[in-house]
């Protein structure tokens, strides 16, 4: 079965979401968006209880996948890794906000905090398993279908390229990569 995508010259391919024809959001808005669906889900748990349950994952989990579907392209890598991080911050911050009752101890205070965490790993898991899926997707997927997007990028990279005073010089980056050799300067400069 082969995928076939219709190319849109509109937007280039650095800063496509995962719908061609849209730009996506920078990797900062992505990662502010999953952790503001965290913290919708965050806030809906404790109206209706003192606990996080399986509202504040569903959110969490839709907030990263939405992420890592939506950031432009040229940030993807970090909505892939935002998973751990997010519920790594949020549930030690909630946990803190809560707070724990004056008589307990560290020891209580250590199991207070490592529930949440330990009862959120599978999600933080399966989570982190579908960005990257989906991250990996669309890289590839994408450049497979716009190549000549990469191209283009490649070829403007090229001819920015300005030697900054070392010895390799543009012509010997060339020559390498064409096999072919240049003649080294005459470093004979007597009679």
């Amino acid at each position: 079965m082969s995928i076939t995508i219709q190319p849109s010259r509109g937007v280039p391919l650095a800063d496509r979401s995962v719908i061609a024809s849209k730009h996506g959001v920078p990797w900062w808005a992505a990662v502010l968006g999953a952790f503001a669906m965290t913290g919708i889900g965050i806030a809906i748990d404790l109206t209706l209880g003192d606990t996080l349950t399986r509202i504040f994952l569903i959110f969490y989990a839709f907030g990263c996948v939405a992420a890592v579907l939506a950031v432009a392209h040229k940030g993807i890598f970090a909505a892939m890794v935002q998973p751990p991080l997010i519920l790594a911050i949020a549930v030690p911050l909630v946990v803190n906000a809560l707070g724990t009752p004056a008589k307990s101890g560290m020891r209580d205070k250590m199991i207070t905090l490592a529930l949440p965490l330990v009862n959120g790993f599978p999600t933080m898991a399966l989570t982190t398993l579908a960005t990257v899926l989906l991250g990996t997707a669309r890289i590839v997927i994408q450049r497979r279908a716009y190549p000549a997007d990469t191209r283009e990028r490649a070829e403007a990279n090229q001819e920015s390229y300005r030697p900054r005073g070392g010895f390799l010089h543009h012509d010997d980056v060339s020559s390498q990569h064409t096999g072919t050799a240049r003649p080294a300067p005459s470093t004979h400069h007597g009679a």
